[in-house]
């Protein structure tokens, strides 16, 4: 019996249909998975939102793409395939081209120097065996987008979970059992952190520079500088989460083999820590600064120092960063000059992709931009705190003498960047830094009707040492107004910041904890007793 000629059409289209969404499906997540996999291996670099542009872009990219070539080449598998190749040759070229760059092998530098040609070279031999092969197994259609389906959704879950953890409130177990009790008048509390500034026997020895005016200049205005200070660890983020949670990071089960690593957990700690809890239930204020990681960028501060915002305008700066980086592992990366084609001939072709795609040159003014004027928006905004009516709790991350090298010592911007004499571009930002810091101390303790604690430490030494006992010497400077029952001592370490803020101002009960030190030999970490007489 024949069946009518209507539904003797529609099943046909019906069909068709559902091939042309199971092929398009394998293009999309195809195309997810190598930005997925990147977004999951930098997890608590940025905000979850920077990467929600670039995958909708992506997203629409291949769609276009995919039926482009349906168009020309109207066949499902072979249009796919085609794609498929493109793609993968697309997101691996950044890839290869780093780990060929690790390889200390002969003949890897040919590799390198003629990578773009041998892509070029697979392309066009990759297309001739789709075109030559009569017909694709349907069955190999099914595994590749059973495997691609299972690789995103693999790194979706690692997404979802890390951001899950993060929501969820942290658990803490009090610092002390008895009540807080402040006097009246309570001192707001300025906790400034100079990323990675380190201490002043490590500027004489690799910098060349003499720090000790300046290290007079706050010992004049009554600060202690402990003379064997030291970071409890070696890189921001354990840190940050150890001093504003008064504890070692063992002891929220954290392991010493995943320190230096990003953590949901860490993360957490750092930005809903005990020391804001503590200080919020007591009527302060929470005042920070705009981190340059997630990890660290406090947006739901009483007081949130952005430059950006203050002058009215969207933070897209971790969006770029995001787009960038990503980019940089894509075939985007030959057009920064990895390419041995002929310049003359290809730059009217390369200069204006590049320019459009990429542009690093604006990238990183944009960024030298926001941070000169988000350094001196912080100095500025936190002058200013001492009139304003109420008790702060100031965590004030600045992202300097840490790179990028912006200010030149009379404090004016300084671009384009050189990154050809890091020490001494190092040096120059310390003479700036160092008026600033200075003039800032001055004006809190004039403005201040109650004289305020003043923290100023930086969270690790210079990463001009990538790990051992010099990454952890640091800048640590303490003003303690009044008669304080615990003075800071010569072995004193951050990890006992806020313990002896409490323990003299708020109360007496705080015990602070034995000063420890932990430090990568090579790839593990060793838990070392600090002392004036550990050598490097």
């Amino acid at each position: 019996m024949r069946l009518p000629a209507s539904r003797h059409v529609k099943q046909p289209n019906r069909r068709m249909f559902f091939r042309y969404i199971k092929f398009l499906a394998l293009v999309g997540l195809s195309a997810l998975f190598p930005l997925v996999g990147f977004w999951a291996n930098n997890l608590g670099q940025v905000r979850s939102t920077a990467a929600i542009p670039t995958l909708l872009t992506i997203l629409a990219i291949s769609w276009v793409l995919y039926n482009l070539f349906l168009v020309v080449l109207p066949m499902y598998d072979k249009s796919t395939l085609i794609v498929l190749h493109i793609f993968i040759l697309f997101f691996s070229y950044g890839h290869v081209l780093y780990l060929l760059s690790k390889v200390p092998l002969s003949g890897v530098n040919f590799l390198l120097d003629h990578l773009l040609f041998i892509y070029g070279v697979i392309f066009l031999a990759g297309i001739l065996f789709i075109f030559i092969i009569k017909r694709i197994p349907e069955e190999l259609i099914n595994y590749f987008l059973i495997v691609s389906g299972l690789l995103v959704l693999f790194n979706l879950v690692r997404i979802s979970v890390f951001e899950g953890r993060l929501a969820v409130s942290a658990q803490y177990t009090p610092v002390t059992q008895s009540e807080l009790s402040p006097a009246d008048a309570r001192p707001d509390i300025y906790y400034i952190v100079l990323d990675a500034y380190s201490r002043e026997d490590i500027l004489q020895t690799m910098y060349r520079v003499d720090n000790s005016a300046f290290l007079q200049e706050l010992k004049l205005r009554g600060f202690y500088l402990p003379a064997c200070a030291f970071s409890n660890y070696d890189n921001t983020l354990d840190s940050i989460a150890s001093v504003l949670n008064m504890d070692y990071l063992n002891a929220f089960g954290i392991p010493f083999n995943t320190l230096s690593q990003v953590s949901a957990q860490k993360a957490r700690l750092a930005l809903d820590s005990q020391v804001r809890h503590i200080f919020t239930e007591l009527g302060y204020q929470f005042v920070s600064a705009r981190g340059f990681a997630s990890f660290i960028d406090n947006r739901n501060s009483d007081i949130y120092l952005n430059y950006y915002e203050s002058q009215g305008q969207v933070d897209r700066l971790s969006d770029l960063v995001f787009v960038n980086f990503f980019l940089e592992t894509t075939l985007i990366n030959a057009l920064t000059g990895n390419t041995v084609l002929n310049p003359v001939l290809t730059a009217p072709l390369i200069t204006p992709v590049k320019q459009s795609v990429l542009d690093q040159t604006s990238l990183a003014y944009e960024e030298a931009n926001f941070w000169y004027h988000q350094t001196n928006f912080v100095f500025d905004s936190l002058a200013n705190l001492p009139e304003k009516p109420g008790d702060y709790l100031v965590y004030a991350h600045i992202i300097s003498p840490h790179g990028p090298y912006v200010f030149n010592q009379d404090g004016s911007f300084r671009y384009p960047l050189d990154t050809t004499n890091d020490l001494i571009l190092y040096a120059d930002t310390l003479v700036y830094l160092n008026q600033r810091v200075l003039a800032l101390v001055d004006t809190l303790l004039q403005k201040s009707d109650v004289p305020p604690i003043i923290i100023i430490q930086s969270d690790h030494g210079t990463h001009n040492y990538r790990y051992g006992l010099n990454k952890h010497k640091n800048l640590s400077a303490y003003y303690l107004p009044g008669e304080v029952a615990i003075l800071p001592y010569a072995t004193i370490t951050p990890v006992n910041n806020f313990r002896l803020i409490l323990r003299d101002y708020f109360d007496p009960s705080v015990k602070l904890l034995p000063d420890t030190l932990f430090v990568r030999k090579t790839k593990e970490y060793e838990a070392v007793p600090v002392s004036c007489n550990l050598e490097p």
